[in-house]
């Protein structure tokens, strides 16, 4: 049988929405019937590309639409004409357009959006969304405000961000690892974030709810995991502030899981989401939760979870975040989680199903 020609569209390698990628597929259990090429406008390490040649995809790097639109686009047309792909597959979501209005133009027969994001409803957006629905033959989202703000009334399927569950089931003795491996011990409050550093995630403002605690609680630590082109200004913040020692940069690691099991509580102030895949695997470990109130009300699976308004002040964050020192993880978080769908090996195969369907009648 020949194998399923994909190019996968991503804005970089880091990020939730390229793990998802590599999630789906390399839990699908006729993986090799695909050829996967990840086209992207950033690789961001050497580390990342190997991460992803190691679930078997090639990756190609091309031309950022900042560097130049017009390099962006016959970038893509030259690798579309040479590569005869049968799916074009978007996680891009406003900027799927870009090269589905290529991939149309060189014949590529289906082409699937893929939402990752509940984006405002400016001017702009709304004629990127149009674009990207005037060019996509399929239409997918991590979650149902995520495909509503991309496709507004046309319909859409689901397909959750899910994980391996059991990675990310809590463990008392890899939480005591993690923690003495970084000097913390069972006085420390421990805060945690995941996400790479961008304007999105908004680490600026986490930084200043973190001032706040460890005014209140000197013992308080914060793990940031990620990395990201403003990694530089935030540790310079942090410096600033004169809270280095109680500040864990992480960088890009392979063992998010390890690290959750290590926090007391998980934060997520970000600008806007989608369905954060960080926020599903904090929940999936039992930790509680604190999310700006621009995440999508969707993400909220287990109890342990709150919302404080995105404008409020970082003092009210912080007495948010404190009054959840002592609160007890969800136990039954991967029975829960299971039940909303979100185990990798069995969403795995229904994407499976959905791609070989979707060639089909076009």
């Amino acid at each position: 049988m020949e194998k399923i020609k994909i190019a996968v569209f991503l804005h970089g390698l880091s990020g939730g929405a390229g793990q998802v990628v590599i999630d789906y597929f390399s839990h699908m259990k006729y993986r090799e019937d695909y050829d996967i090429d990840v086209i992207t406008l950033n690789v961001e390490s050497d580390k990342l590309r190997r991460r992803y040649e190691s679930a078997g995809m090639r990756v190609l790097l091309i031309p950022s639409k900042k560097e130049s639109i017009l390099k962006n686009l016959l970038s893509m047309y030259h690798i579309f004409r040479r590569k005869k792909y049968d799916i074009a597959y978007g996680h891009m979501t406003l900027t799927n357009c870009f090269p589905f209005c290529i991939a149309k133009l060189c014949g590529i027969r289906t082409r699937i959006s893929h939402s990752h994001l509940v984006v405002s409803p400016t001017i702009f957006n709304r004629v990127l969304a149009k674009a990207t629905q005037l060019f996509s033959t399929d239409y997918l989202a991590c979650g149902i405000e995520a495909g509503k703000s991309l496709y507004g009334d046309h319909p859409f399927e689901v397909f959750n961000n899910a994980i391996d569950l059991q990675k990310f089931k809590y463990n008392s003795y890899i939480r005591y690892k993690i923690r003495k491996n970084n000097d913390i011990t069972d006085d420390n409050f421990v805060i945690g974030h995941i996400g790479r550093f961008d304007k999105q995630k908004n680490h600026d403002q986490l930084i200043d709810i973190f001032k706040v605690i460890v005014s209140e609680n000197k013992d308080a630590k914060l793990i940031l995991i990620g990395d990201g082109i403003l990694l530089s200004k935030i540790k310079e913040k942090v410096k600033n502030y004169g809270i280095e020692k109680n500040v864990i940069f992480t960088g890009a690691i392979d063992n998010v899981a390890e690290y959750i099991q290590a926090m007391d509580v998980f934060v997520l102030p970000s600008l806007y989401e989608g369905l954060c895949l960080s926020a599903i695997e904090a929940q999936c470990s039992g930790v509680p939760c604190v999310f700006s109130d621009t995440v999508s009300i969707e993400t909220k699976k287990i109890e342990n979870v709150y919302f404080v308004g995105l404008n409020d002040s970082s003092e009210k964050w912080a007495r948010e975040i404190l009054s959840m020192e002592n609160t007890m993880r969800e136990k039954k978080s991967i029975q829960i989680l299971k039940e909303y769908g979100y185990d990798i090996n069995i969403e795995a195969q229904r994407l499976d199903v959905y791609l070989r369907n979707s060639l089909t009648g076009k």
